[in-house]
């Protein structure tokens, strides 16, 4: 589902007080990977392990979903994988000495 595109219509959602930060800080790709979760298990979405496998090398086969960051022993530019992160709408990286 993850390639899927997102419908238009925003969805507001209300939780408990204490629980605001921490679903704050997981952020909206973990909300709605968390509904998601919910939803296959309670069976509305129903997906076959065959159609999760051709998701799988659809990503694989897809060279967009891929930074090249260079050949081995070569230094990391975290400067394109943040730029190509950010483009997905993911969080960006940082690489500790």
């Amino acid at each position: 589902m993850r390639d899927e595109p997102l419908a238009k219509q925003v969805i507001g959602l209300r939780v408990p007080v204490s629980q605001l930060e921490i679903v704050k800080a997981k952020g909206t790709e973990w909300i709605r990977d968390a509904i998601a979760e919910k939803l296959q298990r309670e069976s509305v979405i129903a997906i076959s392990a065959e159609a999760k496998a051709v998701q799988r090398l659809d990503r694989i086969n897809n060279s967009s979903n891929y930074t090249i960051i260079g050949e081995v022993n070569a230094e990391i530019d975290i400067e394109a994988i943040n730029k190509h992160l950010r483009k997905r709408g993911k969080k960006q990286i940082s690489i500790a000495d």
